[in-house]
């Protein structure tokens, strides 16, 4: 199941990148935005955390705006692209465009983010505020891509060690989860997974395999 549709979205920049922004810097961004053709719907256990993660958070702006999507217990591609064009408007109004700007991650985020030199980063924080919390996006942003890597809300930790193992990005022959789960959680000076500075296809593969690994291994649980 896709997403997000593969081509022509909402546009970008116009000027080109903003300067100093290389081509490593956008590894993981999307080119386009407000393209989301999925719809996701929440099961009980993650309406009940969304719930609990409203309740207890301190920062409430744009809580109404994040009931009204998910109290029905789907976050709908119109939502999201909706709710994408929202906050891609709101920071325009500042002068900050996407894909010259600042950058949407592949799955979920914003980064990287170049301030203007003549903006302060404490105001740069008060746009966010405005445009990510405000808005709704960046609650519903979170839940929409938590759902669609992981459905079922399971321990991805088995799944990301078999991407990696049959993507290439072992250092070594592992014989069983286990084994690279303990050399994973102390890795010392030598970490277990081919590091994605080494190339594009090495970058890819890590961010496939931490990010979405049950859309990228050969027999996903029924379901995904």
């Amino acid at each position: 199941m896709a997403a997000l549709a593969g081509c022509a979205g909402g546009s970008s920049g116009t000027d080109g990148r903003a300067a100093g922004v290389t081509d490593e810097m956008v590894r993981g961004s999307r080119s386009t935005y407000a393209q989301f053709t999925a719809d996701m719907t929440l099961s009980p256990a993650y309406m009940q955390r969304i719930n609990n993660e409203l309740a207890a958070g301190t920062n409430k702006r744009g809580h109404e705006a994040v009931h009204a999507v998910v109290d029905d217990g789907v976050i709908t591609a119109d939502e999201m692209n909706e709710a994408e064009r929202r906050m891609v408007g709101c920071y325009a109004k500042y002068g900050y465009e996407v894909n010259r700007d600042y950058w949407l991650g592949d799955y979920g985020g914003l980064s990287p983010f170049v301030k203007k030199s003549e903006d302060t980063w404490e105001h740069v924080d008060e746009i966010r505020a405005e445009c990510e919390d405000d808005t709704g996006w960046g609650w519903v942003s979170q839940y929409y891509w938590a759902v669609y890597t992981n459905p079922e809300n399971i321990d991805l930790g088995p799944y990301q060690y078999q991407c990696l193992k049959e993507k290439g990005m072992l250092l070594k022959d592992y014989p069983s989860y286990e084994d690279f789960k303990r050399d994973w959680e102390n890795p010392g000076n030598n970490e277990p997974v081919i590091n994605s500075s080494k190339s594009a296809q090495a970058f890819d593969a890590r961010a496939k395999c931490f990010s979405d690994p049950l859309h990228n291994i050969s027999n996903a649980p029924t379901g995904q």
